[in-house]
């Protein structure tokens, strides 16, 4: 139904509305209705918009309607005057444009008067109301980005503050933001209930977000060198490109004058707090130590000696750069490792060991136990005996250098050039993307990544008269990541005497030691991702060339455009081609007490497996989209927009023809005759896409937006609107799926063998049960949000704007691995592969766009900017639903199962939360002294903060015990064991508990428990920032030279945030009901997280 409504609306908008040609960029527009005292409009009046920075200049008049626009008009403050013969000119001062807005004069009244007389109006009033414009979108100013007190570099971290966003946490500390790289920032935050992936991120018009994740970005938002942040967030109009959220940055501009200035911020651990986990395991404060150091100048181009740009109203730069030092505190992260004795057999230590007789040990068992760091805990001084702790500080400096060029030919033709250079040096010592493993012991050799990107954007603006409006933006952002390991000798392990090679024996990869992961043993996890040949090498592009045109025709801004975008991804995969080994306590060695570490002496794991290679995934996208718009002013205080975006949004696809897809046809017909029937993949020789799923040739987003200024001042506003963006999602979605058989192949062993043997064993006999990673190739539906709102907003005493709106989104077509090849009821205790649909196959995991999802929220936000005391705050109360947790029985090939798939996987999403609060305030005190000397040092004081508060998300539950497995209850595999509810288990609870345990009982054989229980929370999230200033006047002249000092306090009560662990989530269930550890720990954090950091600040403005 809504594809239906999507054509039909699109099909009357191209009937209804003149074709032309052209596409967007973050640019604004002026316009407005000249009338005379006696309510008649005014022909023929010229219009002058001044920048006041650069005096550059635009130009209007306006037409029979008495109505005139001025479109592609950059961020920044401007003076407007309007002169008509027989009146007196009015002007407006202090008029202030950010991205993309559309400013409406709505009181654009001449007085017929003296020509020499002059009206002037005062735009200095707290926050602009939108009084023309349908769309939901915050903008951060470069006033608040100076002013709120944030930790890290980057203004994304103020995207905390907003309406409808959700904040997911940082690294170290709940406040995030601390560590300044490529992969850090947007991926943190959930904005309307959309996923990760659905947020575009833009640099002057330039896309900068990282296409594999679409979580990291090419350019750091630098809140010294950024002019503001624009986030659109619903029912934008169509001649925005990307969706269905949209972060818009703009970089500062040259003026006139010159103006600039130099800074330093610095964050030391030795004045911040301890963590918890530090306090807990009594270990020292690591040295982390942060020191941003930069400076950055803007002014007119002179050229000495010449008489260019004398008037400084021609050309303007703007650079700047900066110098991040950056030692990173990586977290206490509790392990185990082998002790000395234990290195050489000796298991005397422990209650019952002995010692393992040396011609017993396995040299590549001792290789491997050599690798591992020598204990540096006491073991009995924590329950679950960790002998070892890892507190690493990392080095991660991080540089960025940044130049912009405006340009004015003249005054119907502009041109605004952006570049930004930045580098960065990753030194990760557990794995290549970051994060760890639990109880991760830190590898041998760190991998390192000398990082860099190149971002740059130009923008060429021509006016044709007073009526047509031509913009056309080239953009192309770079992002590498060359990664090596730091020192290959470590690691090597033929030079570690590791003597076997494996079973495929990759002559071209580096040959790493096998990885060692824990599988639920007391054995520190010591693992690499493969990949490395000797390194491996990330690079991403995104080139686009986007056009707009404007048309004025009576009181209709007719906006048409097009879009072109070429995106490439080429990185390999990480496939363990040196093995995976998981050592245990069986079969059980009586020198040993049952410590695994004793089978890994004698080379005995429980568990190997070994893939034959990792290739490199040369992924590329094409993206080409084309609108139109049209925007009339259907009266003195009514807006109406109507457009639609087309789009042809090609998925990425691998150049090689890699990605592979499951076509369950083939696999019967094939059966007979192929080792891997069903499947498909072009590099194969199948008329199937590269990209794995098929792409529709052009999907239609219509938009629709409506204002009315129900006062006609601009005092009280009804604003509101539909819309539809189709989008790309992240370019994983088919790089996952490149690495499947027959062009990978792999093995699989379980126990009784040695390491000794694994170079012998034989592919074809040990090949496991394949599970495939495959897309559909039968889809073509294309990721879509529907996005609407209606929001009233309010000018109110004390110079503050209130908005109060209902926000809606409901995204369909979402992609997601859906379990294909499940097991049939009752499944063999033996795993007899007969059992499953496609009976050569283990689990089968389907990529396809089945899943849905859908936010509803009623959206509070207050705003003063003037004066002393400006704040910015907002109030959310929504809800987040989707397909989450089981999602089982949701393929069409299981017909027979009477499962129940919006019951069992519909319900709260992850990112969930019921309420979220934030302030942002700055308050500048009052000056009490006017004598020389006190007047330094009682005046010029600043105090900032934010304070954040969000209720907690869905709790994630298991159940374990004995009898309580998924064979026994189900009868399956492939179906999770669920708890029996017998009350509310919100209700009951003990102090610190968040869920009563009394509510829970163990399900039973062929009857399993709930899939959806009463919505449970986790704990909530809460902090609180502080920032103290001085400001010393140095030209009492000038209100912006000045030198300035911060203290700032993060997380400034020291309030550390209670955190859930999967081991405080799980029921575990004895004879039918609760264990008396899951009654007594049950929902009860076991864990906190966060601490206290300071940071220093000086900055000099001029």
């Amino acid at each position: 139904m809504r594809q239906v409504l999507s054509v039909v609306l699109g099909a009357m908008i191209i009937l209804f509305t003149p074709a032309a040609a052209l596409g967007q960029a973050a640019t604004g527009s002026l316009s407005g209705i000249v009338w005379d005292p006696t309510g008649a409009v005014v022909q023929g009046a010229n219009v002058t918009l001044t920048n006041e920075a650069t005096k550059m200049v635009r130009r209007s008049v306006s037409n029979d309607a008495g109505f005139f626009s001025i479109q592609a008009v950059p961020a920044a403050t401007y003076t407007v005057v309007v002169e008509a013969p027989g009146f007196g000119a009015w002007q407006r001062s202090g008029l202030i444009f950010h991205a993309g807005d559309r400013l409406a004069l709505t009181d654009l009244v001449l007085t017929v008067q003296d020509i020499s007389e002059e009206m002037t109006v005062s735009a200095n009033r707290a926050v602009a109301m939108v009084v023309d414009s349908g769309e939901k979108s915050v903008v951060i100013t470069d006033k608040q980005v100076q002013n709120f007190a944030i930790v890290g570099r980057s203004a994304v971290e103020l995207l905390k503050i907003l309406p409808g966003t959700v904040f997911l946490g940082g690294r170290n500390s709940p406040t995030g933001g601390e560590v300044v790289g490529f992969d850090e920032g947007i991926g943190a935050y959930r904005v309307n209930g959309t996923r990760g992936d659905a947020v575009a991120i833009l640099s002057d018009g330039a896309d900068t977000i990282d296409p594999g994740c679409n979580c990291g970005s090419s350019v750091t938002p630098n809140v010294d060198m950024i002019q503001e942040v624009k986030v659109q967030t619903s029912n934008f109009s169509a001649d925005n490109n990307k969706g269905p959220i949209v972060v818009q940055t703009v970089t500062k501009s040259g003026s006139s004058d010159f103006h600039g200035g130099a800074y330093a911020y610095l964050r030391n651990s030795i004045f911040n707090s301890k963590s918890w986990s530090q306090n807990r395991y009594g270990v020292e404060k690591p040295a982390d130590r942060f020191f941003f150091p930069g400076l950055n100048i803007g002014g007119p181009v002179l050229t000495p000696g010449t008489g260019f740009n004398k008037k400084r109203d021609k050309a303007f730069f703007f650079v700047g750069a900066e110098w991040m030092r950056q030692d990173i505190d990586l977290g206490a992260t509790p392990s185990w490792v082998p002790t000395e004795k234990m290195r050489s057999g000796d298991f005397t230590e422990l209650k019952g060991g002995g010692v393992i007789p040396p011609t017993m040990l396995d040299p590549g068992g001792m290789a491997i136990a050599r690798a591992y760091p020598l204990p540096n805990l006491d073991p009995s001084g924590n329950a679950k005996g960790y002998n070892y702790i890892s507190q690493i500080v990392t080095r991660q400096p991080h540089n960025q250098q940044l130049a912009r060029i405006d340009y004015s030919l003249s005054d119907s033709t502009k041109i605004y050039s952006r570049f930004n250079h930045e580098a960065e040096l990753l030194r990760r010592p557990y794995l290549i993307y970051g994060g760890k493993l639990n109880s991760q012991i830190p590898y041998p050799s760190p991998v390192l990544s000398n990082s860099r990107s190149y971002s740059w954007s130009t923008s060429v603006l021509n006016a044709s008269g007073s009526t047509a409006t031509n913009e056309v933006v080239f953009a192309a952002s770079y992002l590498g990541y060359p990664i090596r390991f730091a020192e290959p000798d470590k690691v090597d392990r033929r030079k570690l005497g590791y003597p076997y090679d494996g079973v495929f024996s990759d002559e071209e990869a580096l040959p790493l030691l096998p990885a060692i992961t824990s599988a639920g043993y007391q054995v520190g996890p010591l693992a690499q991702f493969g990949g490395f040949d000797p390194g491996l090498d990330l690079t991403k592009w995104l080139i686009s060339v986007n056009d707009n045109f404007s048309k004025i025709l009576a009181t209709h801004v007719l906006k048409f455009g097009a879009f072109y975008q070429r995106t490439t991804n080429s990185q390999p995969t990480n496939l363990f081609t040196h093995g995976v080994t998981v050592f245990g306590t069986n079969p059980p060695v009586a020198e040993g007490a049952g410590s695994p570490f004793a089978n890994m002496l004698l080379g005995r794991p429980v568990y190997y497996s070994e893939s034959s290679k990792n290739i490199v995934g040369d992924m590329a996208q094409n993206e080409f989209s084309f609108y139109e718009q049209d925007s009339w002013k259907a009266g003195r205080r009514l807006t109406l927009d109507l457009g639609a975006r087309f789009c042809h949004c090609g998925f990425m696809y691998d150049k090689h023809g890699y990605i592979a897809g499951f076509d369950p046809a083939r696999y019967e017909a094939d059966f007979s005759t192929e080792q891997f029937p069903g499947v498909v993949a072009n590099h194969l020789g199948d008329d199937v896409p590269r990209s794995g799923f098929r792409t529709p040739f052009l999907k239609v987003g219509p938009r629709l937006g409506a204002a009315y200024d129900l006062t006609g001042k601009g005092n009280t506003v009804i604003r509101g609107g539909a819309g539809v963006v189709y989008y790309r999602e992240q370019g994983n979605v088919q790089f996952n799926t490149i690495a499947n058989p027959p062009l990978v192949r792999s093995v699989e062993m379980y126990g009784a063998r040695r390491l000794s043997e694994i170079d012998n064993l034989d592919p074809a006999k040990y090949a496991p049960q394949y599970q495939l990673n495959v897309l559909d190739p039968a889809d073509d539906r294309t990721p879509v949000t529907y996005s609407w709102s209606l929001t009233l907003s309010q000018r109110i005493p004390y110079s503050t704007a209130i908005e109060l709106s209902y926000v809606g989104t409901t995204s369909r077509n979402q992609v997601a691995p859906s379990p294909y090849n499940i097991n049939a009821v009752p499944e063999s205790r033996n795993g007899v592969p007969g059992v499953r649909p496609f009976t050569k196959y283990g689990t089968i995991s389907l990529g396809t766009h089945l899943f849905s999802q859908d936010y509803h929220s009623l959206q509070v936000t207050g705003n003063r900017q003037t004066g002393r005391l400006n704040y910015s705050a907002s109030y959310t109360f929504s809800k987040a639903t989707g397909f989450v947790g089981s999602l089982y029985g949701l393929t069409r090939y299981l017909d027979g199962w009477a499962l129940d798939p919006r019951g069992r996987g519909y319900g709260p999403l992850s990112y969930d939360r019921t309420h979220t609060f934030a302030i942002a305030y700055s308050l500048l005190l009052p000056d009490p002294l006017t004598r020389p000397v006190l007047r330094e040092i009682l005046n010029g004081w600043q105090i900032s903060g934010i304070t954040q508060f969000q209720s907690g998300g869905p709790l994630a539950i298991t159940v374990s015990g004995n009898l309580v497995d998924r064979m026994t209850i189900n009868g399956t595999n492939d179906v999770d064991v669920r708890p029996v509810v017998t009350c509310d288990p919100r209700e009951g609870r003990q102090p610190g508990q968040y869920a009563n345990p009394l509510c829970f009982a163990a399900p039973t054989p062929g009857h399993n428990g709930m899939f959806q229980i009463p919505y449970v929370k986790h704990p909530g999230y809460q902090n609180h920032d502080l920032s103290i200033f001085k400001n010393f006047a140095i030209d009492s002249k000038k209100e912006d030279h000045k030198l300035q000092f911060r203290f700032s306090m993060y997380n400034f009560p020291n309030h550390p945030l209670p955190v859930l662990t999967s081991t405080d989530t799980q029921l575990a269930f004895t004879a039918g009901k609760p264990t008396e550890a899951t009654l007594a720990n049950f929902a009860r954090p076991s864990e906190k997280t966060g601490k206290r950091i300071i940071q220093f600040a000086v900055k000099y403005f001029f």
